[in-house]
């Protein structure tokens, strides 16, 4: 396989992965709160840290950026945003 082609599956790889946490994260989250309402009597530390992380989680995953290769202002490595300049045409 070529260099290229292992960046391509490296990505593939991280797109559905950041596609893949929330949803199974909003599942787990949905799944724990059902569990919970069903169950009598006090809730616990355990559960109580376990649907905060799943919360945290969750919310986080919502998060993720939109492409693995978006720079710090969202705009593709390697590009240039000519956005205000003039007499700049590359």
């Amino acid at each position: 396989m070529s260099a290229s082609a292992i960046q391509s599956v490296i990505d593939s790889v991280a797109v559905g992965m950041f596609l893949l946490l929330p949803l199974a994260s909003g599942m787990a989250l949905v799944l724990f709160g059902r569990d919970v309402k069903r169950r009598s009597g006090p809730i616990g530390r355990g559960r109580l840290i376990t649907g905060n992380v799943l919360g945290v989680l969750f919310l986080l995953s919502l998060l993720a950026p939109k492409s693995a290769s978006a720079g710090p202002n969202g705009i593709g490595k390697g590009t240039r945003s000519n956005a205000g300049m003039t007499g700049n045409t590359q």
